[in-house]
């Protein structure tokens, strides 16, 4: 199930959508494009393409084929650091199903939604630093990001086991907003989440449009 709802600040002040995101057998991906730029929303949909056709081809996650998909938009997007970075600064949240397993692949932040076997929700905030580090921070001159951000743009993994959780989603950082709502609209939208109706979330999320400011788009 995926879920792409423009942000009430968005809508407020003309900015495009800026999340993207696919499913696919075994992958679940979200990218959040950066709003303090021109054009992220065409980078973040241009690499979500390439990457979800990659996969679906058989070749596999690695970090190879992020770094090659990243070459060849920098080669169509040309220009300089500022180019680079008004198109390609967006955050990459990737999960890939296993055996036994769940990998969580995560560049810059956002939220994983975890369901555990007796069916419960948690929702947690994913986020390694005060703002997001883009993984185009390590093709452009290293003299325009800091250090503690540049170190921060390689990917973070981590393995959750099936064991432990029926299984997890990968969310935008604007499904945060949800934490504004009473615990009662919490607890609705977690039954929804549950029973995986996408048309009611959609529903709740625009009855409480002007709380969720920011765009929101998550694969469960």
């Amino acid at each position: 199930m995926f879920i792409n709802k423009m942000g009430y600040y968005h809508i407020e002040y003309g900015i495009n959508n800026q999340d993207f995101g696919f499913e696919i057998p075994g992958f679940k991906c979200v990218v959040d494009g950066c709003s303090g730029v021109k054009h992220s929303e065409v980078g973040a949909k241009l690499f979500c393409r390439k990457l979800e056709k990659a996969l679906v081809s058989g070749e596999g996650f690695s970090y190879p084929l992020i770094d090659s998909i990243f070459k060849d938009l920098i080669d169509f997007i040309g220009g300089d650091s500022k180019d680079l970075l008004d198109y390609l600064s967006f955050t990459i949240l990737l999960l890939e199903e296993r055996e036994t397993e769940f990998r969580f692949f995560v560049s810059g932040d956002g939220i994983l939604i975890k369901e555990s076997p007796d069916h419960k929700i948690m929702i947690e905030d994913i986020n390694h630093s005060e703002y997001p580090a883009y993984f185009i921070y390590r093709f452009i001159d290293p003299e325009m990001v800091s250090p503690h951000l540049l170190e921060n743009s390689r990917f973070q993994e981590s393995v959750f086991p099936k064991t432990e959780f029926k299984t997890i989603g990968v969310s935008t950082d604007g499904l945060r907003y949800l934490f504004q709502l009473e615990e009662e609209e919490q607890a609705v939208f977690k039954n929804l989440l549950i029973q995986r109706k996408e048309f009611p979330i959609k529903r709740f999320i625009n009855k409480h449009h002007k709380v969720f400011q920011d765009d929101t788009s998550f694969v469960f």
